[in-house]
């Protein structure tokens, strides 16, 4: 029988809004063994294949598909693993900030997204700039293992490798025509009953790449987003005539929603508390930032109130807070910031 869905999240899903960054895996496993991760795990098979075939080894799976997720409790709990476990998000924010440096021991892509439209070229995930992520989290020797049926998605991923230097290909070619141990995948099987070839990419971190060491604490400091805005406001008119405010935009096909709710002056301080929600994919934040106006200049970060963690909508908070001050005080100007934020696709209206 089923056990309830309820059960299924305690057991399987990581819940990573609660716990610390990174994320003490050896606690959450209760032991201390060989991290392997897979990226996009679909409806669960390899992962729970993979979980079964190396009971030695701690699995970790990333899944922004909830519909994915319920597959993949009802494999594991037919297969009775205790060794895998979900992240449900976005794959960059997570893989940035819940694995440290050298922690992954192998890691697993199969049939990524290939946005095979040469306008959404950028959205493919893994851009070198993501492989170096990847490749910093790996240690020395560890596997990444790509699979995919698209053709064009291949020869781009090839480009991408190439450009990179922490990752070396286990082989003399940059991708193989098979591999014969792999357990195929639903995508791999449907793809080669149409006849369409499959291709391998099968790399390493370079030996040669230097050990980073493993922090021993539960958890690293997080730097959180923030932003400064020179110009002199009188106090009194920093937020006259704030009404709600919404901001909506794509970022690596997740939905990203901002609310600017309310704001709150401190009484013995020039200090604001503003109120917003975050909402991306399934994730939902609700907290403060704070507004700090300091001479001729203004500082916004968040809050400790609420805990956020640094998503991308919490950066985009600070940023729509930022473009509200600015719009009300065409003399504030940006002396400093730390978001790395992109333009939005669509200017948002003032």
């Amino acid at each position: 029988m089923a056990r309830p869905l309820s059960v299924s999240l305690q057991e399987y899903v990581v819940d990573w809004k609660l716990l610390p960054w990174p994320i003490p895996w050896s606690e959450v496993f209760g032991r201390r063994a060989p991290l392997v991760l897979e990226i996009g795990f679909g409806n669960g098979t390899f992962l729970t294949e993979q979980g079964a075939r190396r009971p030695e080894r701690d699995h970790v799976g990333i899944e922004l598909s909830w519909t994915a997720a319920t597959h993949l409790f009802r494999r594991l709990q037919a297969a009775e693993l205790t060794n895998v476990r979900a992240l449900l998000g976005n794959a960059e924010e997570l893989v940035r900030h819940n694995f440290v440096p050298g922690q992954l021991d192998e890691v697993f892509v199969n049939h990524p997204c290939p946005w095979p439209k040469s306008r959404h070229v950028e959205r493919r995930l893994l851009a070198r700039s993501f492989l170096a992520l990847l490749a910093e989290r790996m240690r020395p020797g560890a596997k990444l293992t790509v699979v995919t049926d698209h053709a064009d998605y291949a020869r781009w991923l090839g480009d991408e490798l190439a450009e990179q230097s922490a990752l070396v290909s286990c082989h003399a070619t940059t991708e193989v025509a098979s591999l014969p141990e792999r357990t195929p995948t639903k995508y791999q099987l449907k793809a080669m009953v149409q006849g369409i070839p499959i291709h391998y990419f099968e790399w390493r971190k370079a030996d040669g790449a230097a050990e980073i060491p493993v922090p021993t604490e539960r958890a690293a400091e997080i730097s959180m987003p923030t932003m400064t805005l020179a110009g002199a406001v009188e106090p009194a008119e920093l937020f006259q005539g704030f009404a709600p405010q919404l901001f909506r935009e794509r970022y690596r096909e997740v939905e990203v929603v901002v609310k600017l709710i309310a704001v709150y002056q401190r009484p013995d301080a020039p200090v604001w508390l503003l109120e917003c929600f975050v909402l991306e994919d399934q994730l939902q934040q609700q907290f403060a930032l704070d507004v700090v106006l300091r001479g001729p200049s203004v500082l916004l970060k968040p809050s400790a109130l609420g805990q956020p963690y640094p998503t991308h909508g919490v950066k985009r908070a600070v940023w729509c807070a930022a473009r509200w001050l600015q719009s009300r005080h065409p003399a504030l100007v940006l002396q400093y910031e730390s978001l790395g934020l992109r333009p939005p696709a669509e200017p948002w209206p003032l």
